[in-house]
């Protein structure tokens, strides 16, 4: 069987200096394994670095002609995880998640459902946020579905099943580039961030990964703040990661903690002088850890904090609600 690893060294540091500490966090606070629920292809490299903390899984694979037998192979592995007692159980849905989650059912015709808390979302996207999946309607009519419709369709799930308690985190990687219209018209378009952007693109003029980075940036946490709000959910977006993926492709990483709210939660207004100014934390020369990354163009601000931990545990959220388990 002929797949692929996505690891890079960057990679391997995130999952396990970033990722990692912040799910024995959440497991030791919740006193439970944790629910993971995405995309980890067909080695299912962080499945491995982090199963300690987990006990459930539900898989995404599709298939793709320059990997074949990937879904398999990710079965095989699950299966075998679960003979040997380090999972309870999994489920691996065939095709792409966004598919699966907006029509119902995999590519075999098995119904999606979901009925427990998710506790861990790793949605390590290997393209762009704008790549659309193309679908139908039940009447024939022709459909296309986005990352932000599954998302926000997870959201509205997670709201929807009743437990007392529902605290989770969110992992989002994708592509430092965007090409379709509607992304693009979003920037062009006046908002309360039009200055933010205008500048942004004057000083990294010529620069398109540094200016796709922190036009993306902005364009995620104001759609994501949004769903989980309308969701119930405080959304705790931590420093947007920013490092190399294979082929010297620039990737981002976003980290989401969601704090269930009985009450409705109003839009969150974005941190302008925090997550939309602050500078990128990129691993070291060294990957050993991680650093506060800036072009000298702009001024932004240092993060203070360079781990998860530290930067959750200083977040309001944590102090009122996650502390001693509130």
């Amino acid at each position: 069987m002929t797949t692929q690893s996505f690891s890079t060294p960057s990679k391997k540091l995130i999952r396990q200096k970033w990722i990692k500490p912040l799910l024995q966090l959440i497991s030791d606070i919740s006193g439970e394994k944790l629910l993971y629920f995405g995309l980890p292809g067909a080695e299912a490299e962080d499945i491995d670095d982090w199963i300690e903390f987990l006990h459930i899984v539900f898989a995404f694979q599709d298939e793709d002609t320059r990997y074949p037998n990937a879904y398999q192979k990710l079965y095989d592995k699950l299966e075998s995880l679960e003979r040997q007692k380090k999972i309870r159980s999994f489920s691996v849905f065939d095709g792409y998640m966004e598919r699966v989650i907006m029509e119902g059912f995999d590519s075999q015709n098995r119904e999606f459902n979901l009925s427990e808390i998710v506790t861990l979302y790793n949605l390590d996207f290997c393209n762009q946020v704008d790549f659309p999946i193309k679908s139908q309607t039940i009447e024939g009519e022709p459909l296309i579905i986005g990352k932000f419709d599954a998302i926000k369709r997870l959201l509205e799930i997670q709201k929807g099943i009743n437990n007392l308690s529902t605290k989770f985190v969110l992992f989002l990687t994708i592509h430092c580039s965007y090409n379709d219209k509607k992304t693009k018209s979003h920037f062009d378009s006046p908002h309360q961030f039009s200055k933010y952007v205008s500048e942004t693109n004057t000083k990294l003029k010529g620069k398109g990964d540094d200016k796709n980075a922190r036009s993306l940036r902005l364009y995620i946490i104001e759609h994501l703040s949004k769903y989980f709000s309308s969701a119930g959910f405080i959304g705790d977006f931590l420093p947007t990661i920013f490092y190399e993926g294979l082929g010297n492709t620039q990737m981002l990483l976003f980290t989401i903690i969601g704090t269930k709210m009985e009450n409705e939660v109003p839009n969150q207004e974005i941190d302008t002088e925090g997550l939309i100014k602050s500078k990128f934390l990129s691993p070291n020369n060294a990957n050993t850890g991680f650093e506060n990354f800036t072009r000298i163009e702009l001024n932004e601000q240092d993060n203070y904090f360079n781990n998860s931990v530290e930067l959750f545990k200083e977040t309001t959220t944590f102090k009122n609600y996650w502390q001693n388990n509130a």
